[in-house]
């Protein structure tokens, strides 16, 4: 695809999103103030999104902007058409009216940063040696260049709101260490969006579907949490396919966005580029402030009892109960590369997710009633998605998955991660970012009943829980370990250390 149609395609889809959180939110009236604790940001009342009163089940979603400060990241994919995995990454502070995003390619490298404080905005083009460039105060339209992308935008905002939506509540899980109440989505829009490369407007047809996220949690307003999407987009005879991840965390937290140093004027005869809309033109590498990981909820581990009813510590050889899976029969596993652990050797494209990919390697027993399953493993992701952990197992349609991994339905570096596939497809519990330098992890999944809680810590801490959802499941399912590498074709080695079962 060339560059130019990829810009207006990725802009796209970021003012969709955009546009959607402004048809859902219109005429929200919630109170908000500002606070440094995560857990208490925002509102003198529980969220509403309970309340549905809108066409086609629209929740009321809350204006981000109306918290006291948060991080957010969201992920774009072309899975049909040429293209790569892109990021955009951005931070808000209310009190300083301030603004930073900037966007990554799939190495990490930075091709766009934009920082605004107050009235005053800069950027970092990067060509003709000019670095950070200092705009003119946004005050006022700069320029009738400026004054009509402005006005195109406002049109899509205004299409999206009058899209063809229906939003279907689906029940409540913790996302992002946030209760929310989940939604499945549909939507269908025709509209002229603006050509950023050409100038004037492209008719584009688009249909979306997706989950989305809204917080329902006392003290935060009814924001989105998060959202993925997979829309279809038709663009000047040229068709792309697009997935979409949003993430909202660091609610509350103390962010500060100073200005670059260095800066020069924009030069004269340039035109400004309006507030809010990112420049497509490539630059240099940057470094962003470091990302502050989620906090994660601190609660009560799961009782475990003094002594498991299975426990495998890998010492030469394995528990005859075991079950081996390797459907494409390309996994070397070891229990004498290091004394005392199980050693898994997974080459790319070992996935474990959706309606085709089933090839993951996994090592299963059969496990009836409530439980508790725990493992340390020690690993070292560093693409998108390599992930090593826990697996409870039905069949293909319907299992759940808790891992130490990169990237994927968990974020965009290393995260503890829980996702259980459904109904054939496969769904995000939640996620915890995790420290770029960690690379031992224990995790701990419950089982009472259909609820399902998982947990995890760094080796000898504390058990912080990641999240919980429902799954009728059979009384007798099988349970153990998994590991998973998809979007990538490298080779990687997870350690486990012990697999242990514990009933009540």
């Amino acid at each position: 695809m060339r560059r130019p149609i990829l810009v207006i395609l990725v802009s796209l889809l970021v003012f969709l999103i955009a546009g959607l959180s402004l048809a859902c939110s219109k005429g929200s009236t919630t109170k908000t103030t500002a606070s440094n604790d995560q857990s208490s940001t925002a509102t003198s009342t529980p969220a509403t999104t309970s309340s549905v009163s809108k066409p086609g089940g629209l929740p009321d979603i809350a204006d981000m902007k109306s918290l006291s400060s948060y991080r957010m990241s969201m992920m774009t994919k072309m899975s049909e058409g040429s293209g790569s995995v892109s990021y955009m990454k951005y931070e808000w502070v209310r009190d300083q009216k301030a603004e930073h995003a900037w966007m990554e390619d799939a190495n990490g490298k930075i091709t766009e940063v934009y920082i605004k404080i107050g009235d005053k905005y800069w950027m970092y083009t990067g060509f003709a040696g000019m670095g950070w460039v200092e705009q003119p105060p946004q005050t006022t339209t700069a320029s009738s260049v400026s004054s009509d992308l402005a006005s195109q935008f406002k049109q899509v905002q205004q299409d999206v709101e009058h899209s063809k939506a229906r939003f279907e509540k689906k029940g409540t899980e913790t996302v992002n260490n946030v209760r929310c109440i989940r939604y499945e989505f549909e939507y269908t829009l025709t509209t002229d969006m603006p050509n950023l490369a050409t100038g004037g407007t492209t008719k584009t047809d688009a249909h979306s579907i997706g989950e989305a996220w809204i917080a329902d949690q006392v003290g935060l307003p009814a924001v989105m949490i998060k959202s993925k999407s997979t829309t279809d987009i038709v663009m000047a005879g040229e068709k792309t396919v697009m997935d979409m991840e949003q993430n909202l965390t660091d609610i509350g937290a103390a962010i500060t966005i100073n200005p670059p140093e260095g800066a020069t004027q924009v030069p004269t005869g340039i035109p400004t580029i309006p507030t809010g809309i990112p420049t497509s033109i490539p630059t240099t590498a940057t470094t962003p402030p470091a990302t502050m990981t989620t906090s994660p909820t601190i609660t009560t581990p799961p009782s475990t009892g003094e002594t498991p009813s299975f426990n495998d510590n890998f010492q030469g050889t394995w528990n005859d109960d075991w079950g081996w899976t390797d459907p494409n029969n390309d996994v070397t596993y070891s229990l004498t590369a290091r004394s005392g652990f199980l050693r898994l050797t997974v080459p790319g494209d070992n996935d474990l997710a959706g309606v085709a990919n089933y090839d993951a390697p996994r090592l299963l027993i059969p496990q009836s009633g409530d439980f508790t399953i725990e493992s340390l493993v020690e690993f070292d992701p560093q693409e998108t998605y390599q992930g090593a952990g826990l697996l409870v197992w039905q069949d293909e349609n319907t299992f759940l998955r808790l891992e130490f991994g990169y990237g994927g339905m968990g974020g965009i570096e290393k995260n503890a991660v829980f996702v259980k596939q459904e109904e054939g497809g496969l769904g995000l519990v939640g996620s915890i970012d995790l420290s770029a330098t960690l690379n031992r992890l224990e995790l701990r999944l419950q089982r009472t009943g259909d609820q399902f809680s998982a947990w995890y810590r760094e080796v000898g801490g504390t058990w912080q829980e990641i999240g919980s959802t429902e799954l009728n499941l059979a009384s007798t399912i099988d349970v153990g370990i998994i590991q998973v590498t998809q979007y990538t074709t490298s080779e990687i080695s997870a350690d486990f250390d012990y697999f242990k079962v514990f009933t009540p």
